[in-house]
C-alpha cells in the first residue's frame, strides 16, 4: 500500500512500471593461455631459460647474479639473489645444471601458473674454493617441488620454488 501512495504521489504508475533490467554482467577475462597445455609448456620454457640462467650464476660463484633478474618475478628476486650471496660468501661453485621432469600443472589462470615437477640435482656438484667436491652425501637426489609464475606480458617469471610436503611423486 505505502508504495501505491509514494507512486501516486511521485506522479508514477504504480501498475504499469516496467520492470528494469539489470546492468550486463561483464564477460570474464579471456583467459592467458588457450589450454592446460600451452599454460604447463610455458611454465617449462620458463623454469629451463631460468635454470640455464641460474646455472651460469652459480658455476661463477653466485657472482652476476643480476643476470637472473629476467627470470624472476620482483617478489622472487630478493629471495634468489639472497642464495646467490650466500654461495659467494662460502666460497662455492655448482658446476652442472638441475633440471625438472614430470610436470603437472596445478592451476593457470591470469594470474599465476602453478606446476608439480621432479627437480633433479643429480648432476649437480658442489666445490669449495680449494675446487674439493663438498656435495653432501645425504642430499635427495630428486626432490619433488611446486614452481609458482606470474606472468609478464607475453611470458612467465618465476615467482616461488618450494619442497612439496605431500606424497613424493617423484
Amino acid at each position: 500500500m505505502a508504495f501505491g501512495l509514494v507512486a501516486a504521489l511521485a506522479g508514477c504508475d504504480a501498475g504499469s512500471t516496467a520492470p528494469s533490467s539489470p546492468p550486463p554482467t561483464p564477460s570474464p577475462p579471456a583467459p592467458i593461455f588457450a589450454s592446460d597445455e600451452e599454460a604447463l609448456a610455458a611454465a617449462e620454457a620458463a623454469y629451463a631459460a631460468y635454470a640455464a640462467v641460474d646455472a651460469a650464476i652459480l658455476a661463477d660463484g653466485g657472482k652476476g647474479s643480476d643476470r637472473i633478474k629476467d627470470h624472476v618475478s620482483a617478489t622472487y628476486e630478493p629471495t634468489v639473489l639472497k642464495a646467490y650471496a650466500q654461495i659467494a660468501e662460502g666460497g662455492l661453485v655448482v658446476r652442472g645444471e638441475g633440471s625438472v621432469e614430470g610436470a603437472r600443472l596445478i592451476e593457470a589462470n591470469r594470474e599465476v601458473v602453478q606446476i608439480y615437477a621432479c627437480l633433479d640435482v643429480g648432476g649437480t656438484v658442489v666445490l669449495n674454493a680449494e675446487g674439493v667436491d663438498v656435495t653432501p652425501p645425504e642430499r635427495p637426489l630428486r626432490t619433488p617441488v611446486r614452481l609458482r609464475f606470474v606472468p609478464d606480458g607475453d611470458r612467465l617469471l618465476l615467482d616461488g620454488s618450494e619442497k612439496w610436503d605431500g606424497d613424493d611423486f617423484c
